[in-house]
C-alpha cells in the first residue's frame, strides 16, 4: 500500500468539514486534528471549515475565518480538479446534508469532482465499528465499579434511529455502558437521561463514567453533561444516587474514533 506521502497530485485539496466550536478547548481540537492531517498529507492544502451558523442568542459566527462560506471562498479559482471533503460530524443530520448540498454546488461551479466521505454514523453498516471505536476507548478509562453514560447529541431526522440502534449494540459490546441524546424526546424515550438515571438507579448503579459523544467536547458537553445546573446529565444522576465522573475528551481525540475518520480520508485520497 503506497503511503500518503506518495500522492504528489498538486490538483488536490483537503477539506475537513465540522460543526465546530465555541469553547477554546474545542477548537483546539479541531486545529490539531487539522493539523495532523496536514502532516500525513503534506503535499495537499488542508482546510478546517465550521459548518455551524450564528450560535443561538449570539449575532457572531464563532470563528468567522473558518465558516465553511468564507473557506470555499478561498478555494476557488484556484485551480484544483479534486475536493477531498471529510465530514467530521457524528450523526448524518441536516447539517451534513446542507454541507453535502453546498459541496455538491461548489464542485458544479468550479468544475471540480467531489470525493464527500460521510460522519461517522450515516447508515446502519456504520454502527459496528463506531461501537468498537467507543468500547476500545473505554476499556482503559472505565474501572470495574462504574457504569457508563455517553452524551450524544441527538437529531431531529430519522437518523435518530442510528443512535438506537448504537445503544444497542454498545450495551452488548459492554453491558455497563448506556448511551442517551440530549434531544431525545420524552423521559420514557430509552435515550432520554430520565430513562438512564432510573434503570442505573433499579440496578443499583453508585457511579458511572460520563463521556460525550461529541466530536469535541465543547458547550454542550460542559453545560449539559457535566454542568452545575439542575437538568445536567451529572446533577439528574446524583439526584438517583448515582455518582459522574466526567471525561471531558470529544470523539476527535479519542484515537480509536479519530482513526475512523482518518482511515475514511485515506481511501478517498
Amino acid at each position: 500500500m503506497a503511503s500518503p506521502r506518495d500522492n504528489k497530485n498538486a490538483k488536490t485539496a483537503i477539506l475537513l468539514a465540522g460543526h465546530g466550536s465555541s469553547h477554546p478547548g474545542g477548537q483546539a481540537a479541531l486545529a490539531s486534528f487539522a493539523a495532523k492531517v496536514a502532516g500525513l498529507y503534506p503535499e495537499i492544502p488542508v482546510r478546517l471549515a465550521y459548518t455551524a451558523a450564528a450560535w443561538p442568542g449570539n449575532l457572531a459566527h464563532p470563528a468567522p475565518g473558518l465558516s465553511l462560506a468564507r473557506v470555499l471562498r478561498s478555494l476557488a479559482g484556484q485551480g484544483f480538479e479534486r475536493l477531498v471533503a471529510q465530514s467530521l460530524h457524528v450523526i448524518a443530520g441536516e447539517e451534513f446534508l446542507r454541507l453535502h448540498r453546498t459541496l455538491e454546488h461548489f464542485a458544479l461551479e468550479q468544475k471540480l469532482k467531489l470525493h464527500l466521505g460521510g460522519p461517522l454514523l450515516a447508515e446502519t453498516r456504520d454502527v459496528p465499528p463506531l461501537c468498537q471505536a467507543i468500547t476500545a476507548c473505554l476499556g482503559p478509562l472505565a474501572r470495574p465499579d462504574q457504569a457508563v453514560v455517553v452524551m450524544g447529541h441527538g437529531t431531529t431526522r430519522q437518523a435518530q434511529d442510528l443512535y438506537l440502534a448504537l445503544a444497542q449494540n454498545l450495551a452488548q459490546a459492554y453491558p455497563r455502558a448506556y448511551l442517551g441524546v440530549i434531544e431525545a424526546k420524552g423521559q420514557n424515550h430509552p435515550l432520554h437521561i430520565q430513562n438512564i438515571a432510573a434503570r442505573l438507579e433499579a440496578a443499583g448503579v453508585s457511579q458511572a463514567l460520563l463521556l460525550p459523544l461529541l466530536t469535541v467536547s465543547g458547550r454542550h458537553a460542559s453545560k449539559d453533561l457535566a454542568g452545575n445546573g439542575p437538568k445536567s446529565w451529572i446533577n439528574i444522576l446524583w439526584a438517583k444516587g448515582v455518582i459522574g465522573q466526567p471525561d471531558m475528551a470529544g470523539l476527535i481525540e479519542r484515537e480509536p474514533v479519530a482513526r475512523l475518520w482518518l482511515d475514511g480520508l485515506a481511501q478517498m485520497i
